[in-house]
């Protein structure tokens, strides 16, 4: 119960803030304490021997006093600290201010002055010390003026005044201690706090550097629980999954060996999951609640956190942190589990691109072979063809080889036919790419004429010594010989075609006058003449059979 009043239930943004709340909490726990004992159950032995009436505890002052305690107690827990702190320095000065101005017989009052100065300066900001040092400024002025004007003699005397300084002092002395040890360690509890909250972050952001490249659902989901427990240092961290129905009615953790199991799902589990699911929001539960979802936290823990992972608009887990700590969650462990969260569903989007990729690759890449595979059978059975039709070129010509030299007469340069095959161009067709001879005294260049990896035949060339062969030269050389190979191949095809196109042509003249015969013999006669033209023959014979083709047609 006492642990609990202690506890700032509000949770403030600004870390500093809470724990100027929690430290204000407990100074004002103590100056209440303080103020019992002063007004309240010090006159009670006085009351008791009939000395004083009830009246000494039960006054305005008294109650006023409780109210003012209570009235800040209020204002901290619900997020009203600089107003609670206000109340409270002003309350001070209620207590102090009247005594600096009215008792004069005690010297050692003038320390009083200190204490709303020492509660400003660890309560407020440099601008409300200013104020606080401006106002007890005024009240010590004020006292000063007071005192000048009293002319009257006062009896001192130090043993009989030695109670009554000591009780100041040691007033003064245990109000700035207190202050000083409420509030003294804050900002090593900001520093320790802020250094905690920026480790959680970093791990949170370092989530997938000891993943692999694709990893699986399961993976995924031991390692966000393996860095909740481990490296966030939850006691307990659980993720709800769907079963066949939707329901989320399967539960995994580190201790089931990496496999979901079907557990039962209490009243408050279920709760707490529609309402992470409905609200996309976190769920903080804590053993502070008065209600049934406290049946939530699995003992000894004290408070949770529930968030739903979703993914494309979609729920696919519910992740439940829970810690044995009485400190309520910070806004910065709260973001810390929620970016975990996040980070794990964004890992999970990565994975399963990354499988889709690698699926399409495969997919593209099958495509990709069985495409190369057709075209290379096509291209083999265009060289083949490229091969057969240069055969028969060759054997319409009635040679095997045929080309051109260039020989000079009276200055000028005449193609000569040429059908034998020099060695170096012979050379270069085996070889298959350039030939360069420097013996001799002369460079002699052959370069083949290639066609879609059929070489068709090769070109030489006979240079100077003086003039070396370039690199560029000799790439202009296989330029002009590729070209070379797509003209000749070009020219065959149009010879074939309008060979073809001729016989074609003397076939249908052919039939066209046969068919304008008007008796057998005469058919006979145009027949054998067309043919010896056509065909250039010596001698042409045509013979009938006409017993044959009765016979023939009497079998069939």
């Amino acid at each position: 119960m006492i642990q609990r009043l202690n506890q700032v239930t509000f949770n403030y943004q600004n870390p500093i803030l809470q724990q100027r709340a929690a430290s204000l909490i407990i100074t004002n726990w103590a100056a209440l304490t303080g103020f019992i004992l002063a007004y309240i159950l010090r006159p009670l032995p006085q009351i008791f021997a009939g000395q004083q009436g009830l009246g000494a505890i039960v006054n305005p002052f008294n109650i006023f006093g409780l109210v003012v305690y209570a009235v800040i107690y209020i204002l901290i827990q619900r997020g009203r600290l600089y107003t609670a702190i206000y109340l409270f320095l002003a309350y001070i000065l209620f207590l102090f201010v009247p005594i600096l101005l009215t008792s004069f017989d005690n010297p050692i009052t003038y320390l009083l002055a200190l204490l709303p100065v020492v509660a400003a300066g660890l309560m407020l900001n440099r601008r409300g010390l200013f104020i606080m040092l401006a106002i007890m400024s005024v009240v010590l002025i004020a006292r000063y003026l007071v005192q000048n004007n009293m002319l009257t003699t006062v009896r001192y005397v130090p043993g009989e005044m030695a109670f009554d300084e000591l009780q100041v002092a040691l007033l003064i002395f245990v109000l700035a201690a207190l202050y000083l040890f409420a509030f003294s360690g804050s900002m090593e509890r900001f520093a320790r706090t802020s250094l905690d909250d920026l480790r959680q972050i970093r791990t949170v952001l370092h989530f997938g550097d000891q993943l692999g490249a694709a990893p699986t659902e399961t993976t995924l989901y031991t390692h966000l629980l393996e860095v909740a427990q481990t490296d966030l240092r939850y006691e307990l961290a659980q993720l709800y999954l769907p079963d066949e129905d939707g329901r989320f009615s399967r539960q995994l953790r580190l201790s089931f060996a990496g496999v979901p199991r079907r557990v039962t799902i209490t009243d408050s589990d279920q709760d707490i999951i529609r309402a992470a699911i409905r609200d996309r929001q976190p769920v903080l539960v804590s053993w502070r609640d008065n209600s049934f979802r406290t049946e939530h936290l699995i003992p000894p823990s004290r408070q949770s956190f529930t968030y739903a992972l979703v993914d494309r608009d979609a729920v696919i887990a519910v992740l439940d942190v829970q810690t044995e700590s009485a400190k309520l969650l910070t806004p910065n462990e709260v973001e810390a589990l929620v970016l975990l969260a996040r980070q794990t569903v964004r890992e999970l989007g990565y994975a399963r691109a990354l499988r889709e990729a690698q699926s399409a690759s495969r997919d593209q890449e099958a495509v990709v072979a069985r495409l190369t595979r057709q075209l290379s059978e096509i291209q083999g059975r265009a060289r083949q063809v490229s091969v057969q039709g240069w055969g028969r070129y060759f054997q319409g010509r009635g040679s095997e080889a045929f080309g051109f030299d260039l020989t000079s007469e009276n200055g000028r340069l005449l193609p000569i036919d040429s059908s034998d095959l020099p060695p170096e161009i012979r050379e270069t067709i085996m070889r298959g790419d350039v030939y360069v001879d420097q013996s001799g005294g002369e460079h002699r260049v052959s370069v083949p004429i290639r066609f879609r990896d059929l070489v068709l035949g090769a070109m030489s060339f006979t240079l100077p010594a003086d003039r070396p062969i370039a690199d560029r030269q000799i790439e202009l050389l296989r330029t002009v010989a590729d070209r070379l190979s797509v003209a000749l191949e070009n020219n065959r095809l149009l010879e074939q075609t309008q060979a073809q196109a001729a016989r074609e042509r003397q076939a249908s003249e052919i039939s066209t006058l046969l068919l304008s015969a008007t008796n057998v013999e005469t058919v006979l006669n145009l027949a054998a003449q067309s043919f010896n033209e056509a065909l250039g023959a010596v001698n042409t014979r045509v013979y009938l059979q006409p017993g044959a083709l009765i016979k023939s047609g009497a079998e069939s």
